[in-house]
């Protein structure tokens, strides 16, 4: 484990535009180590690094590929309990508010049974890494691209976004 000596814990490794849209420190990769969480563009993704635990990898998502892939292309609304939940049915799409996204695991799925999904994200990292899995997706297969046109990115803390609605 790496001791931290920055102000900020999290930081962008070249990246400028990504620092500033998060006022996050732009640092290069050898000042990385005074960080415990920064953000680098690897292998054409953006990416969560960490100096906490040397046995994890670098953390990015990838909506096209996997098992999450297949599990977007196979979902069915009549049967997914999450879906009934959210009060899904054969003539019934509600908008869905994930107020919590994380890796938008159960936004996703609700936006491939056909509702429109607005991800709320406060942590900057996670935004960062969902913003741009989601920009890829843009540009992905087919039926990722209608998924992901049904999803809206939200940058703020739920509950202040549901008072003022503001979208950042």
């Amino acid at each position: 484990m790496t001791s931290v000596a920055a102000a900020k814990p999290y930081a962008v490794v070249a990246e400028p535009e990504l620092a500033a849209h998060y006022d996050l420190p732009l640092i290069t990769e050898a000042e990385a180590q005074h960080y415990a969480f920064w953000l680098q563009r690897i292998n054409g993704q953006v990416s969560l690094c960490q100096n906490i635990d040397a046995t994890l990898k670098p953390l990015s998502l990838d909506f096209a590929k996997g098992k999450y892939a297949y599990r977007l292309q196979q979902v069915k609304s009549q049967k997914e309990p999450l879906g009934k939940a959210c009060g899904l049915a054969k003539s019934a799409r509600p908008t869905v508010i994930d107020a919590t996204a994380g890796l938008a695991q159960d936004g996703l799925l609700l936006a491939a049974m056909g509702s429109k999904v607005v991800l709320v994200e406060q942590h900057p990292l996670i935004h960062a890494l969902l913003a741009d899995a989601l920009a890829r997706a843009a540009s992905g297969p087919d039926w990722l691209r209608v998924i992901t046109a049904r999803v809206e990115l939200v940058y703020a803390r739920s509950e202040q976004w549901q008072i003022g609605r503001a979208h950042v």
